[in-house]
């Protein structure tokens, strides 16, 4: 079996200067489709992804 490239999933965010941890994380939550739905989409799962 041969194996292909393997591209990464998550698209790289750079940090601004002076950016504080959490818009950073903001940040590459909303560029990456980091929620539930998102997930769930990644998945081949559609929207059905409970969380706790």
């Amino acid at each position: 079996m041969e194996v292909g490239e393997i591209n990464p999933w998550l698209f790289q965010v750079e940090p601004y200067q002076g950016e504080s941890l959490s818009h950073f994380l903001g940040r590459f939550r909303q560029v990456n489709d980091l929620t539930p739905t998102g997930l769930g989409k990644a998945a081949g799962l559609g929207g059905a992804i409970a969380t706790s």
